[in-house]
């Protein structure tokens, strides 16, 4: 009995061991796995970052406006300084001697400068037309904020 009790004991033993070997196989298991996820969650949380600071299609798409823009702007600009030479050249040419502003107004808007070749002629035709336009809405713009500016003035005297 006293042996069977001993190997019983032997038996125990031996299956306690075999359990605490399967359990520190299992804990380096899980320990090698954590620190495979903490490897991977760190990657992915430098490539996320990478990625955050890329320029992305809307910021790029954005860029190309503006500087889309400027260059229009840099245009527009042109072409009001090419208009102010036409004018200005074709006005010291054919000075008229009497005339009223509206007239000379009139004038300067629908003539075509006389310098230019006459496969020119239509382009800048166009072209005084697109600025004129764009100083005649400028210019109405100015007027209305004169108006109501000259209205407060007197709304002011009224008052005092």
């Amino acid at each position: 009995m006293q042996q069977q009790a001993q190997h019983n004991v032997q038996m125990l033993n031996e299956e306690v061991r075999q359990w605490r070997t399967d359990q520190e196989r299992l804990l380096r298991g899980l320990a090698e796995r954590v620190e495979q996820n903490e490897k991977k969650t760190q990657l992915l949380h430098e490539a996320i970052l990478k990625e955050l600071q890329k320029p992305t299609a809307k910021d790029e798409m954005y860029a190309s406006l503006d500087t889309a823009q400027d260059k229009i702007c840099a245009v527009l600009a042109n072409q009001e300084k090419i208009f102010r030479l036409f004018v200005a050249t074709d006005e010291k040419e054919d000075r008229p001697k009497r005339t009223t502003r509206s007239q000379t107004r009139k004038d300067s808007g629908d003539e075509l400068p006389t310098m230019l070749p006459p496969i020119f002629q239509g382009a800048a035709g166009l072209l005084l037309k697109m600025v004129n336009s764009q100083f005649s809405a400028t210019l109405a713009d100015k007027t209305a904020s004169v108006k109501e500016e000259k209205g407060t003035r007197r709304k002011r005297r009224r008052r005092s």
